[in-house]
């Protein structure tokens, strides 16, 4: 390629940056500085930094781009050296930049910039700053999962821009093969070493990062250099990714909070002459939906927090200063996270869910009037502190399961009845002289446990009564009961 003269006494702008399926923000680049820039060169593989095969996006839809496409130098990457590591693949990509500017015939004193095609400086600092002899950082804003988030002003520092001839001077001992990458994070010092100026520009630009919503954001988590890393090893966990975004909090970090912007003259003119386009494909939020969907997800921790937390008996701010269970009761939370309540150690196999059993009287508190269905009803789904079968007042209440072949026994658990809430404890003493009896033929009862004497249970509170059965107790049929009054209870759970 040939190097023409320009309006700029013979000096030429150079615009390099790494791609990798960016479209849309190309786009933005392309428009941002068309104005001021001589060449774009873009460096596209067709691997990603982990290894995996890819497409050439630029290339299939270099049509797209038509009116820029004289002043487009599109170097593909088709090899990485063998056995590199994704840090080193970055580097790799990134050095090849200077294959277009030698393609190009650039010369000492054009002005190249050095970045990735999400870090776009505005044209005016570059208008600007094109005649500088040294360095020139480019400290511009910077904004995550959307358009209009932004996560901190002038803090990416990672883009920057210098004649030709200073882009050689950072080839530093040591630094040969990853130069324009070790600038990106040490120009300071690179002018130290090399005694070449440095010009800060803040305001100069916007950095986009992590867009595109949840399924591109997976992609890339295990696409690019930082793929084994931390942060985002553990936003591949699609629902706390999606709170992440939700509540706004910062790339890279679990308890900093980016902010919602207005999208105004600040903004790339491109954007915002085809805002409605960026908000339709997921770029710009509106900050009304995301409200809503922080308040969505403020109920839901909030209840989540309640479950966490039954088993302190104070007033809490974060619950309308109620006690959590008094809180669980008002709010109508029945949903309750079991990873709250199950004992810590193993109680072993569960042989009693969703089995037959039946209970000595029904009432108008019960929830069927068929006894069966009453009492079955305790062996089915979670605890969440009310009852799910009730007896009528009487002498010797009793609830009884058919485990349907005689078994071992290793835990019992029961989840007492806690709501309504009281003080008190009042409904949990209701079974304060809880029995139960094993039975192998449904007729002559064995005493496993008394409760009688000891203090009121509780369920989902995390004090469940867990008994072990200790000597090889086998049973086929299980009983608790009461001397007197209702038997009422939350969830049974029998183990062997």
């Amino acid at each position: 390629m040939k190097h023409h003269e320009n309006g700029y006494g013979g000096m030429k702008v150079f615009d390099c940056f790494t791609f990798y399926d960016e479209l849309d923000i190309l786009d933005i680049r392309l428009h941002e500085l068309d104005s001021v820039v001589d060449y774009f060169v873009i460096c596209e593989a067709d691997e990603t930094f982990t290894g995996l095969s890819k497409e050439m996006l630029f290339l299939k839809h270099r049509e797209r781009y038509a009116p820029f496409a004289h002043k487009i130098i599109h170097v593909p990457v088709t090899r990485f050296p063998d056995r590199y590591n994704a840090w080193v693949r970055d580097c790799y990509q990134r050095e090849c930049l200077l294959r277009g500017l030698e393609q190009a015939g650039a010369m000492p004193d054009d002005f190249v910039i050095i970045s990735d095609v999400d870090e776009i400086p505005r044209h005016a600092v570059i208008t600007q700053n094109r005649h500088q002899p040294g360095y020139v950082q480019l400290s511009m804003d910077m904004f995550q999962y959307f358009m209009n988030m932004r996560r901190s002003r002038n803090s990416w520092k990672s883009a920057y821009a210098a004649p030709l001839r200073h882009i050689h001077a950072l080839r530093l001992p040591g630094h040969e093969h990853d130069s324009l990458t070790y600038a990106r994070f040490n120009l300071e010092s690179i002018v130290e070493q090399t005694g070449i100026p440095l010009f800060i520009c803040l305001d100069a630009g916007w950095h986009f990062t992590h867009l595109g919503g949840i399924e591109q954001l997976l992609k890339k988590f295990g696409s690019y250099a930082h793929a084994n890393d931390p942060w985002p090893l553990k936003m591949r966990n699609i629902d706390l990714l999606r709170q992440q975004i939700t509540m706004g909090m910062s790339i890279w970090h679990m308890n900093d909070l980016a902010e919602y912007v207005p999208v105004d003259h600040t903004f790339p003119a491109y954007i915002r002459e085809n805002r409605t386009y960026f908000h339709n494909a997921g770029y710009i939020k509106d900050i009304y939906e995301a409200f809503r969907e922080l308040q969505t997800l403020y109920l839901k921790l909030r209840m989540q927090y309640a479950g966490a937390t039954l088993s302190l008996t104070g007033p809490l701010p974060y619950l309308d200063n109620e006690v959590p269970l008094a809180f669980i009761e008002k709010a109508g939370i029945t949903d309750i996270d079991p990873l709250y309540f199950i004992p810590a150690s193993d109680p072993g196999h569960n042989i009693s869910e969703n089995r037959r059993a039946t209970q000595s009287s029904v009432s108008d508190w019960s929830c069927h009037p068929d006894p069966v269905l009453d009492a079955s009803n305790v062996l089915q789904g979670r605890p969440d502190g009310r009852y799910k079968f009730h007896t009528d007042i009487q002498h010797n209440p009793w609830w009884m399961v058919d485990l349907e072949e005689v078994s071992p026994l290793r835990t019992i658990i029961v989840y007492n009845r806690l709501l309504p809430y009281a003080p008190d404890q009042l409904v949990q003493k209701r079974a304060g002289e809880l029995k139960i009896e094993v039975s192998l033929d449904g007729e002559t009862f064995l005493e496993l446990y008394d409760h009688a004497g000891r203090p009121p249970f509780g369920g989902i509170d995390g004090n469940p009564l867990v008994v072990t059965c200790a000597g090889g107790i086998q049973a086929r049929f299980v009983r608790l009961s009461l001397p007197a009054g209702a038997l009422h209870l939350d969830k049974i759970e029998i183990y062997r």
